[in-house]
């Protein structure tokens, strides 16, 4: 259920049966009303059957922002991938954001130059990258350290 399709279609038609439940609630209120019941009694019997709609709708909604939680997290995890300049495909993630290459934290990696950057070498290593030997923590700290250490020497 990688983009969550089937969860979010169940949690709308929860919500839906809820709001029906709350409209059933109100024609029962005004069914006891009209048989001479007295306003107290149908009151209570529409607002115990509309407290029930009311739960189902609330805890469909927090299914559905615990996908909009889930789909979130999948975004910022593409965003600092791309801004890594990380490129290999992840297990499950290529339908949350298929326009963005997946990422996979691969150790084997480490040692291997990500790309050159005005003439220094940016290397993958197992916990960030490195620039002469000098440990970064992403690709745009080490181009950001790159363009002091040549303004240094200019």
């Amino acid at each position: 259920m990688e983009n969550y399709g089937v969860a979010k279609g169940f949690l709308s038609f929860l919500i839906w049966i809820g709001f029906g439940i709350v409209a059933l609630a109100i024609v029962v209120t005004l069914y006891a009303w009209d048989q001479e019941l007295g306003f107290f009694p149908g009151f209570l019997v529409g607002l115990g059957i509309a407290l029930v709609g009311l739960l189902n709708v609330a805890v469909a909604q927090m299914g559905m922002a615990q996908i909009a939680a889930a789909e979130s997290s999948a975004a910022i995890y593409w965003l600092l991938a791309k801004k890594e300049g990380l490129a290999t495909p992840a297990a499950g993630l290529s339908a949350v954001r298929p326009d963005v290459a997946a990422v996979r934290l691969d150790v084997a990696a480490a040692g291997k130059t990500i790309k050159t950057f005005k003439g220094y070498a940016i290397v993958r290593e197992v916990e960030g990258v490195s620039v002469n030997g000098n440990k970064l923590s992403g690709v745009i700290e080490a181009e950001r350290w790159i363009n002091s250490e040549i303004a240094t020497k200019a």
